[in-house]
């Protein structure tokens, strides 16, 4: 009778090697995870930086572009001025047809309009705020006024140029000390606006600092919008 042959096991486990391969290789996959991981945070936080400094010049452009489009691109009877600070940045002075008033001068008409109840001509100021354009906001004779300004009560340097809306008095320069500045937007490193006749081309830069970089560096981010406005009151 054939006799079966008899199987023999070693002893189970891991080698010293095996088990220090196993622990390079684990740490390998760790380190990947980490770095993996570091990287999309720092990389979100990056995005985070360029979403802001995008919305700051898009805030600035709409509400900027909101009240100038009201003016007038009438050389006569000028509504609107446009200068240089010592910076090369614009600044745009204009008025804007308001109801100072409040009186309905149309028949018929359920609201109140921008003609003068006595003159029958436009009346031609500011409005106290940005986007309220009741007649108990209206200024007449005023001017607005945008313009870059640095704030300094801010230690970033690349958020320290401010667009700011400034309310002047009638005589188009000096700043109504009863109406208080409005921060538009920071960030702002280049505001021009070219006037064209009835067309404004307006171009804003910005910076935003990224101070999530690796080793602790410091990446500067740059962004810039141009837009054409067309000045829509052609009235004197």
């Amino acid at each position: 009778m054939r006799k079966k042959n008899a199987v023999h096991f070693g002893n189970s486990g891991f080698s010293l090697a095996e088990l220090m391969v196993c622990v390079l290789l684990s740490s390998i996959m760790y380190l990947t995870v980490f770095v993996s991981a570091q990287t999309g945070i720092l990389s979100m936080r990056h995005t985070d930086v360029r979403i802001h400094l995008n919305d700051q010049l898009r805030r600035a452009v709409d509400a900027f572009g909101r009240e100038i489009v009201q003016t007038s691109p009438a050389v006569v009877g000028t509504h609107i001025s446009l200068t240089t600070d010592g910076n090369g940045n614009s600044v745009v002075s204009f008025q804007i047809p308001i109801d100072a008033d409040g009186i309905n001068d149309w028949s018929g008409s359920t609201r109140a309009d921008v003609i003068d109840n006595t003159t029958e001509y436009v009346q031609w100021g500011a409005h106290k705020n940005l986007g309220n354009e009741n007649s108990d906001n209206a200024l007449l004779g005023q001017w607005i006024r945008y313009s870059v300004q640095q704030n300094a009560n801010i230690t970033d340097p690349s958020m320290k140029n401010q667009l700011v809306r400034d309310i002047l008095l009638a005589n188009g320069t000096t700043v109504d000390a009863n109406q208080p500045s409005k921060i538009i937007a920071s960030n702002i490193t280049r505001f021009q606006v070219t006037k064209n006749t009835q067309r404004l081309d307006v171009v804003l830069e910005g910076t935003a600092r990224d101070n999530t970089e690796g080793g602790g560096s410091t990446r500067i981010i740059r962004d810039s919008y141009s837009t054409e406005l067309i000045l829509r009151n052609d009235t004197y």
